[in-house]
């Protein structure tokens, strides 16, 4: 596998939301910008389970909810998304990465957050198909990784923390299209709310990761 070209830019402050389906590359991107360019990653499934393995109050309420297999509800989400920026040394240089996923959520956001980047990942269903049934995680550390896209440097054992890798159950090309068929059906009017207000920028995530992160730049540069 060819070396990717290591690419270097000066700071750029600025606040971005990645909106795509699982398997559009919107983590991969927030792990190559927050280390080229120091802005805080802040995952919302990342926030879960930071809050549920350090048994905050929120953590113990999260956790219950997950366990009846229901979803946690806009105010929690809202609540420990806002109390993280809150915390972050510089609240102008971040990466919200599954967050906002409803209108709901979008306007509460707005009301503590302003002048913020709006990218949306848009990706061929069948190479996101492809993407996401390669796509291997660590048991230990719960990193992700990818057969096609992110290869670990030894078959089967995580790069970070010599883990064991395992597929999830719904990795399957079945279950996908029917998960993805619910995304877009959630998701649509989140991306219709942007659109209107023009803050909305797509970009083609079907490319490789290379050119997604050029295409990426060129909108940050324009900001």
């Amino acid at each position: 596998m060819p070396k990717r070209k290591i690419r270097v830019y000066r700071s750029y402050t600025m606040k971005l939301i990645f909106l795509g389906p699982p398997g559009s590359g919107k983590g991969t991107i927030a792990k190559i910008l927050s280390n080229k360019l120091n802005y805080y990653h802040i995952s919302t499934g990342d926030l879960f389970r930071e809050n549920i393995s350090s048994a905050t109050p929120l953590g113990k309420e999260i956790k219950q909810i997950v366990e009846h297999g229901q979803l946690v509800p806009d105010s929690i989400t809202i609540k420990i998304v806002k109390d993280k920026i809150d915390t972050l040394e510089n609240k102008d240089n971040f990466i919200l990465d599954g967050f906002p996923r409803n209108i709901n959520q979008a306007k509460a956001l707005d009301q503590f957050l302003t002048d913020i980047t709006i990218i949306n990942f848009l990706i061929d269903k069948e190479i996101l198909i492809k993407r996401l049934s390669g796509r291997r995680i660590c048991q230990s550390c719960g990193e992700i990784f990818n057969i096609y896209t992110f290869p670990t440097k030894e078959k089967g054992v995580c790069d970070l923390c010599k883990g064991i890798l395992y597929q999830r159950k719904d990795d399957t090309a079945e279950s996908l299209k029917v998960r993805l068929k619910e995304y877009h059906l959630q998701t649509k009017p989140l991306v219709d709310f942007y659109s209107k207000s023009n803050r909305l920028n797509n970009i083609n995530a079907s490319k490789e990761i290379d050119k997604v992160e050029k295409s990426l730049m060129e909108i940050i540069l324009k900001n």
